[in-house]
């Protein structure tokens, strides 16, 4: 399985930089998250997560809704200091966003269920932070999969982050919540 997260999605256009996450970054809900020793200033990013469903190369922007019927919200967190430090060093940033158990995932639910009008937003202790609205329209979603399955086959069960919030820091003690129409879908304690 693999993990393409892409960054800096502007809708409807090619994304042109996206990475892989490794499968240990992955974590289930109802765990909580620890603030790595190596990175203490982290910050959570919302975003939307794509379950692939067949087979795909190089898959046209207007076939896109065909290569996925699930939908999960996460939250992944990422060390934006050590990031910035690593890249003005001129070093590959990866340490920064590719660290054990730093993208958290609620269940997967039907795409269908999360097309409304109610936004996904993102709480910290009870405050909304941040907020998308799933929006699964060839233009958004489409230009993400032609992009990736350009470079990448795509195969049952991978995973697309077609684009993040941006970051809110993150402290010991905080609690993390994402709601869709006042339920619950992910509730993370940071440890």
């Amino acid at each position: 399985m693999k993990t393409f997260v892409v960054e800096n999605n502007i809708k409807g256009k090619l994304p042109e930089f996206w990475y892989h996450l490794p499968d240990s970054v992955i974590t289930n809900p109802g765990k909580p998250f620890y603030i790595p020793e190596f990175a203490p200033h982290i910050e959570a990013h919302l975003t939307l997560v794509l379950k692939v469903n067949r087979l795909g190369k190089s898959i046209a922007q207007r076939f896109a809704e065909r290569y996925f019927s699930e939908v999960a919200v996460g939250v992944h967190f990422r060390a934006s200091e050590l990031r910035k430090q690593l890249i003005d060093k001129g070093l590959p940033a990866d340490k920064s966003w590719a660290f054990d158990r730093s993208l958290i995932l609620s269940d997967f639910y039907p795409k269908d269920t999360f097309l409304t009008d109610s936004p996904i937003s993102l709480l910290k202790n009870g405050v909304i932070e941040k907020e998308i609205l799933p929006d699964f329209s060839n233009d958004a979603i489409g230009a993400v999969f032609q992009a990736v399955s350009n470079a990448n086959t795509l195969k049952i069960g991978d995973l697309l982050l077609p684009y993040l919030s941006e970051g809110i820091k993150v402290d010991i003690n905080d609690v993390i919540e994402l709601k869709k129409a006042n339920k619950t879908l992910l509730r993370i304690e940071i440890k």
